[in-house]
């Protein structure tokens, strides 16, 4: 299951899930960061995680791959949450050596798009240097279309399993042009967004650094104190749980004074 988280900026298409959309705002100003999940339908496993991450209470979506054979447990878990966006994940491959899946509409209706067990092919590469038929392919997408529609979800738009669809220019012309039949938006993976996951993941880790040089710092200043302060069992500058900021407080008092802060003194 890949998470791609989404930071949607500037005219942004907004995922509206399948509440009511009104209760979001038009303006395309603010920033909007959206966790999106997919591969959904892949397993029960998968599915399981899926709706782990749901009762998590993050923004997320998730696009649901409708040929594989758990789709039908993931409809059920989104239709309990229906402020979850949901996506149709337009699948033409299966590459897991053990546990395959094939066509909606089944091998013998779409022959070129399937390996010699009767399954989709592993890889982008190995079905296009099959050939396969264009035709075969649109009637293969619409049908997973038809069948997410039919589902009773709000779907809100279409991506893409591996890229696939859109690979090669003639699929990515029949894709476009199908999603824009239907009232979908079509989303595209970018690693753009991982450049501000990567931000908020150095500040982060920078924050705690801070905290833990600032717990080192005030260990050293109670050890420079300890012979002005009044006897206690081992006294520290702070008591557990104690708010980062409150230190930070105490400490530049007493450093500007070169005394003990004024707090309370709490036993290890």
């Amino acid at each position: 299951m890949l998470l791609c988280v989404t930071l949607c900026s500037a005219a942004p298409s907004y995922v509206f899930g399948q509440a009511d959309a009104s209760r979001h705002p038009a303006n395309p100003a603010p920033v909007y960061l959206v966790i999106r999940t997919d591969d959904a339908g892949m397993s029960h496993s998968v599915n399981m995680a899926v709706e782990k991450l749901i009762a998590s209470g993050l923004p997320v979506s998730v696009s649901v791959m409708f040929p594989t054979p758990w789709y039908q447990e993931t409809v059920d878990i989104l239709k309990r949450h229906p402020e979850v966006s949901v996506g149709i994940h337009l699948t033409l491959n299966s590459e897991w050596k053990n546990y395959r899946w094939g066509p909606v509409l089944g091998r013998t209706a779409v022959p070129s798009l399937v390996d010699a067990d009767g399954y989709f092919f592993a890889s982008a590469e190995a079905l296009h240097q099959n050939h396969p038929n264009i035709q075969e392919v649109e009637k293969e997408l619409r049908a997973q279309i038809q069948r997410a529609l039919g589902s009773g979800l709000k779907i809100d738009y279409v991506d893409y399993h591996m890229g696939t669809v859109v690979r090669y220019p003639e699929f990515r012309e029949l894709t476009e042009r199908l999603a824009s039949g239907y009232p979908l938006q079509q989303t595209f993976h970018s690693f753009l967004p991982l450049i501000g996951i990567g931000i908020q993941v150095l500040v982060a880790c920078a924050s705690a650094l801070l905290l833990r040089l600032l717990a080192k710092a005030a260990e050293a200043l109670r050890r420079a104190l300890a012979p002005r302060l009044p006897a206690s069992p081992s006294p520290r500058l702070w008591a557990p749980g104690d708010d980062p900021h409150t230190l930070a407080q105490r400490l530049l008092w007493a450093t500007s004074r070169g005394r003990a802060p004024p707090c309370r003194l709490a036993s290890r």
